[in-house]
Order: structure tokens, then sequence, then C-alpha cells
């Protein structure tokens, strides 16, 4: 028997250009809701905006089984990233191009040790 973890996203990628507040905004169309956004500013990660997602939410709707993969599926339909590897902690923000250099090069020397 096989065990296959799913590795979460690092980050959905959203270029900081808008596309994140598109994805904001379609939650609220979807479920009918508006979302405090006072401290948006303070969003990093997609647990930060489901936190304020289910804060708008009536309770009823909170317990929906459903509610985790819709949220994954909305806020991840703008970038292309596989939803069903959102996590609680994957960030919103696309990583720099310096950092993913970096991660590259020193996982490409790391074979001439």
């Amino acid at each position: 028997m096989s065990v296959h973890t799913i590795t979460p996203l690092e980050s959905i990628g959203f270029g900081g250009d808008g596309d994140q507040v598109d994805a904001f905004l379609a939650l609220e169309r979807h479920f009918d809701v508006s979302i405090d956004d006072t401290e948006c500013g303070q969003w990093r990660t997609a647990g930060d905006v489901f936190t304020a997602f289910l804060q708008a939410l009536p309770e009823k709707q909170r317990e929906r089984d459903d509610l985790w993969p819709t949220f994954a599926n909305i806020m991840c339909e703008e970038t292309g990233a596989d939803a069903s590897r959102l996590g609680y902690d994957t960030l919103l923000l696309a990583l720099p191009i310096s950092t993913v250099l970096l991660r590259w090069i020193r996982k490409a020397f790391r074979h001439f040790r």
C-alpha cells in the first residue's frame, strides 16, 4: 500500500497587480457576502483570507462540506494554481524571482558536492 502526500502550494502566485482583489471579489459574488477588508493589507496567506471570509459567512454556510474546496477553486482560478494543493499557510503573492533563482542554484550545486 502506498501513501501519497500532497505537498501544499507555497504560493497561489498572485502578482500584486490586483489579481488577488479579483479573487476576493469572486468569493464575495459566489457566496453573496461582503468580506471585511479593513485588514486586507495584513493578509499574507490563504488562511488569512479564509478567516476573514468565514466571519462574513452566515453561520449555517460555515458548516458546508465543500466550503474549503470551493474557496480554494475560486482563489486559484485567476493564477491557475492547483486548488487541491492550497493550504492554510499558502502565500498569496508569488515568490520574488531572486528567491526562486537562489533556490534553483542551491539545488543544482548540491549535486556537485
